[in-house]
């Protein structure tokens, strides 16, 4: 049995890697079609997706300063990640409740490049679709569908109030749902003290 402490991985999850390509040449460009699927679903079920605007403006944002940034959003059951593993390839990780049509792009057998370049500790697939990639705890998400970057705890905690999973963002715990507001005003002081500064 193996045991796992990094991504959640279960019957609502949905992990693969694709190759870099002209139609996939970086993590903005996949997450843009993501979100179109996502979008999609959510308009069949007669519903908007919550953040449509922001999302879109956060996209034409990282497209010009950050097209190839480690990059998070909500997805329908679990948050989508989505990174450059190296080597041409990207890695996703996702909800499967969602028809993502870039799944049908992703690779079903672990290419010879990445199992030189990672240990099966690090990376391997479960089965003939499933692939596991033990993310960095001190990698940095642009998380898309709020507009800053976060980092998962080093050790999975979570909030006391609602019991959501908390992230750190400029080194301070925080639960996103909880928090929000006070997320928001301590980004716009830091916004406005690193203006000052220049």
């Amino acid at each position: 049995m193996k045991i796992r402490n990094g991504f959640v991985s279960n019957s609502s999850s949905s992990s693969f890697i694709i190759r870099k390509s002209e139609m996939f040449p970086d993590t903005i460009t996949i997450a843009e079609n993501m979100i179109k699927d996502l979008i999609k679903d959510y308009n069949d079920y007669g519903h908007e997706y919550y953040c449509e605007r922001d999302i879109i403006q956060n996209i034409k944002y990282l497209k010009d300063k950050y097209p190839n940034v480690p990059i998070m959003f909500n997805s329908t059951n679990y948050d989508t990640y989505i990174m450059d593993i190296g080597e041409g390839y990207f890695y996703i990780d996702t909800c499967n409740n969602t028809h993502w049509w870039i799944k049908r792009f992703s690779e079903n057998k672990l290419p010879e490049i990445l199992e030189k370049k990672y240990n099966e500790s690090e990376l391997d697939f479960c089965n003939s679709t499933e692939v596991y990639f033990h993310k960095q705890d001190d990698m940095e998400f642009f998380k898309l569908d709020s507009g800053f970057f976060i980092q998962h705890t080093d050790k999975f905690e979570s909030c006391k109030k609602c019991y959501s999973e908390l992230f750190k963002i400029d080194g301070k715990k925080y639960c996103l749902r909880c928090d929000s507001d006070k997320i928001n005003r301590s980004l716009k002081i830091n916004k406005i003290l690193k203006k000052c500064k220049h």
